[in-house]
């Protein structure tokens, strides 16, 4: 028994070492494999770092060999081919600069043949358009449009059936400068006339027809701005639609028509509430005072020295007030009526107003107030004089009051419940006159005067003049 359990200690010791030893030599096979997965993992680092650094390189070296090349005159001769068989038009383009996401030019210009219709030349200035550099090294622009700061576009009138060559109406461009938008654009036409300035424009090619799509700037270098508007280009004419805004008001004109050529060809006109203010000039415009409408009017813009409008148009108005006359200062004496004094003509009314430079035409007014009186005829205004024969109506039953205090012969025409006298008018704005007061009968033997004459001038009127009358005139008052 004893020497059973002396086998079984001494066996248990060896076991025991055994074990040790087991775990001794796991541990020394752990410790080699983590020093393997170690060595693997800064392999790979290196590789991928060292394939990150040479593919930076070779994407540095290609990013730098594609910009020097699209800076080359190679690719300048390039881009103008492309740009020139998509178009149909001789172009020029000055100081191309690419870089990796951005190219600029100081400008760029097309201009078309004399057999083409639409486009005469398109120049734009200060040009540039943004891309990936992806791109770049493919050997195409994308990314956004070609945006240029300011612009010229010249139009002209072609001949139906005659445009020959490209159609430069379906223009299109693999390195994207077919999309173009300017932010400050003007338009001429065929003579050179300024008929749109400093707009926003994005040029809609390929479209049918092709499109100039407009907001922002003035109608030339008149008072109208441009709320939105388009001009369509066709091989054989031009049309032109734009929604124009008073710039101090709530106005609003459309003109729409057909660009031509040398001649002025008169837009179609149609005006909604604008002043008198634009549409009378300083003089005419302090005389009636209304908001106007209308439509189906004749605008021609014709350039001289500056912009010249010229418009012919049929107007209404729902309340129309007039300035002072002496005519209505007359009327609101004899009649006792203080309404008649400055006129307000609550029932509307109408006119035809041509404009011709600077000379401002109105016919055809008529206006009248139930409550009132009622106004007829013509006037003129150039060189802020004004000149014209109105027609002053009054009611009928105010016969007998207008037979007391005027000559026979006045007011003696009656039509529309309204007895009728003509009156000139003549002068500047601030000393107009009229002929009404000298048909007014005559009180102890002269007629009657002017109302609210000022003192001093009666004074004045009454004092001796000559050296006769003056040494009269001392004697009288000595003698007293």
């Amino acid at each position: 028994m004893r020497h059973r359990r002396v086998r079984k200690r001494v066996t248990g010791e060896r076991s025991l070492e055994s074990g040790e030893k087991g775990k001794r030599r796991r541990r020394r096979r752990s410790k080699s494999s983590a020093k393997d997965a170690n060595l693997k993992q800064n392999k790979r680092q290196f590789y991928v770092v060292t394939l990150i650094f040479f593919s930076g390189f070779f994407l540095a070296l290609a990013g730098t060999l594609s910009i020097g090349y699209h800076n080359s005159r190679s690719f300048r001769g390039k881009l103008l081919a492309d740009l020139e068989s998509g178009s149909g038009a001789a172009v020029s383009l000055s100081q191309l600069r690419v870089s990796p996401t951005l190219a600029t030019a100081r400008q760029l210009e097309y201009t078309w043949g004399e057999e083409e219709g639409g486009f005469s030349k398109v120049v734009l200035e200060n040009v540039s358009t943004h891309y990936l550099i992806g791109g770049l090294l493919g050997g195409t622009w994308s990314g956004s449009d070609l945006s240029a700061k300011s612009g010229k576009v010249y139009m002209k009138r072609g001949k139906s059936g005659e445009a020959v060559g490209v159609d430069q109406f379906d223009y299109k461009s693999k390195y994207g400068l077919d999309r173009i938008k300017c932010a400050a654009l003007n338009i001429y036409s065929a003579n050179g006339r300024l008929l749109i300035k400093e707009s926003f424009a994005h040029f809609k090619w390929g479209g049918d027809p092709m499109q100039l799509q407009l907001s922002g700037g003035s109608l030339g270098d008149t008072e109208f701005g441009v709320e939105q508007g388009y001009v369509n280009i066709r091989p054989d004419s031009n049309e032109l639609f734009l929604q124009l805004a008073e710039k101090n008001g709530v106005g609003r004109v459309e003109v729409k028509g057909v660009i031509e050529g040398i001649d002025p060809t008169p837009f179609t006109l149609k005006v909604t509430n604008l002043p008198s203010s634009v549409l009378f000039g300083e003089s005419i415009s302090k005389l009636i005072l209304g908001n106007w409408s209308g439509d189906n009017g004749q605008l021609t813009l014709e350039q001289t020295n500056k912009l010249e409008t010229k418009y012919d148009i049929h107007l209404t108005a729902q309340n129309l007030n007039f300035g002072r006359l002496d005519c209505f200062a007359v009327l609101a004496g004899v009649l006792k009526n203080n309404n008649y004094r400055r006129p307000q003509f609550r029932n509307g009314g109408e006119l035809h107003v041509i404009k011709d430079g600077g000379e401002i035409s109105i016919e055809d007014l008529s206006c009248t107030d139930r409550r009132g009186g009622a106004l007829r005829g013509s006037l003129r205004a150039e060189g802020g004089v004004i000149e014209g024969l109105l027609k002053v109506g009054v009611p009928l039953h105010e016969k007998a009051t207008l037979e007391k205090h005027f000559k026979v012969g006045a007011f003696s025409s009656s039509s529309d419940g309204y007895l009728w006298e003509t009156v000139h008018v003549s002068g500047k704005l601030g000393a107009l006159k009229d002929d009404l007061r000298e048909k007014l009968r005559a009180e102890g033997g002269q007629l009657v005067k002017p109302q609210n004459r000022p003192a001093v001038e009666v004074i004045l009127n009454k004092a001796p003049k000559t050296q006769e009358e003056i040494e009269a005139a001392f004697e009288q008052l000595i003698s007293k």
